[in-house]
């Protein structure tokens, strides 16, 4: 299922897909771990089954 970030903290310039994460809020409401290059307003992918963030959308 692909959502909106609506809440997090800010992007980190030199992220990069490593296991550093931190929270964000989506636009349902529901809460996610989602690496640090993830920012306001990008579209992510959430497994249904799990409820985890899955990539994001480009």
């Amino acid at each position: 299922m692909e959502l909106i970030v609506r809440e997090t903290e800010p992007g980190v310039r030199a992220a990069t897909a490593s296991a550093v994460t931190k929270p964000a809020t989506l636009e349902t409401g529901l809460r996610v771990t989602v690496p640090q290059f993830v920012n306001v307003g990008d579209r992510v992918v959430i497994d249904t089954r799990t409820g985890e963030y899955s990539g994001r959308v480009r």
